[in-house]
């Protein structure tokens, strides 16, 4: 089997309303969509988001698209995309751009699993669960608004586990609409918070303890990334668990993190690991290191949501879940089908590969123009 064509393609689909972090707010989805065609008929496909263009990490749907056609694919046009080794020979040859590398090594899984007619996750080891707990992330900008969205999703049973994005307001009033969430919703709802890197550590110092006992039952990355010794000092002044996310972007972040002594959470998220493969290979050192790995997103749509779910339903020790709630914020999306959700769980999808498929119309519908592809001669 030969690679003949890799094609890029960004697409813009709307949320059902903008999701405010501390630092951006957003109202769409954009993704690079990786489409691998090989001489056997058999196709894979692969995605990577970007929020808020570069604001997150250093990548944006336009460099992930320009990285892949013209340094990436040139070098995989006529080789066997069953052979990662082929593929790791190329990825390291482009330093960083690990988005990037992510969405076009999942389109790999996705070929190499369906020409054997298995599922992805058959390729990470086989699946130790068929479901796994799913968070919805709360951003709405409005207090009374969150409250509302949460209770909604809540008394409909979809979801019982809400991250509350904050760090945009002043500390208190944050910690205040936390404690207001978690009275609303009552014991049978989990209410976490991510600040994503809004508070100095002073600050932070200050407030983390005031989040713990308003009731909140993780608080995730609150200072910034750089600041890797003081996040493991904030886990000591707090009973909840804290959880690393932007301060950990490759393994050697998180060696480092390990070295000073770690904190209980790490977010895994498949994009900014590069790829299914060290995404599993972290989420192990981080359970060697007594840390639990956490199935985080990028906001990603069903494809790359369903990667993630074949990923976590593959790791044996996943006690706080995920949170792939990216295709349910979409308004819309570019796949036959959609990703199910049963008693606040993200049920693992069927069929060969990542088991979905293009919708054409809606691909079309929702593609940027001035898409190319990488095709042998």
């Amino acid at each position: 089997m030969k690679i003949e064509s890799i094609e890029t393609i960004i697409v813009d689909i709307p949320l059902i309303r903008p999701h405010k972090l501390s630092f951006v707010a957003i109202d769409k989805m954009s993704s690079v969509i990786v489409r691998i065609r090989t001489d056997r008929g058999v196709t894979g496909l692969g995605e990577a988001t970007a929020i808020g263009g570069p604001s997150w990490a250093a990548e944006s749907v336009e460099t992930m698209k320009a990285v892949i056609d013209l340094y990436l694919a040139p070098a995989l046009i006529g080789t066997d995309p069953r052979s990662f080794a082929t593929y790791l020979q190329v990825a390291h040859r482009v330093r960083n751009n690990e988005f990037a590398k992510s969405a076009l090594e999942m389109a790999l899984h996705d070929v190499a699993a369906r020409a054997q007619d298995i599922p992805v996750h058959a390729l990470l080891g086989g699946a130790v669960r068929d479901r796994i707990a799913c968070a919805w992330g709360v951003a709405t900008g409005d207090a009374e608004a969150d409250i509302a969205e949460a209770k909604r999703l809540k008394d409909a049973g979809s979801y019982s586990v809400f991250k509350v994005k904050i760090g945009r307001d002043d500390p208190g009033a944050d910690v205040a609409r936390i404690g207001r969430m978690c009275a609303a919703l009552g014991q049978e709802a989990e209410v976490r918070v991510d600040v994503n890197q809004a508070w100095d550590l002073r600050t932070a110092r200050k407030w983390v303890p005031a989040l713990d006992n308003a009731g909140c039952a993780l608080i995730e990355q609150p200072i910034r990334a750089t600041d890797t010794r003081g996040l493991v000092s904030l886990q000591d002044k707090c009973r909840v668990p804290v959880m690393a996310d932007e301060s950990v972007m490759t393994e050697h972040d998180l060696l480092e993190l390990i070295r000073l002594g770690g904190v209980d959470a790490l977010a895994i998220k498949v994009a900014k690991c590069g790829g299914l493969r060290p995404a599993r290979r972290m989420a192990e050192m981080a359970i060697c290191a007594g840390m639990s790995p956490y199935g985080g997103t990028m906001l990603e749509g069903v494809i790359g949501t369903a990667a993630s779910l074949h990923l976590f339903c593959a790791v044996e020790q996943m006690p706080l879940g995920c949170e792939l709630f990216g295709p349910d914020l979409a308004a819309d999306r570019i796949t036959t089908s959609g990703l199910r959700m049963q008693d606040g769980a993200r049920l693992l999808n069927d069929g060969p590969g990542l088991g979905v498929e293009i919708d054409e119309a809606k691909l079309a519908r929702y593609r940027r123009p001035e898409t190319s592809a990488r095709t042998a001669a």
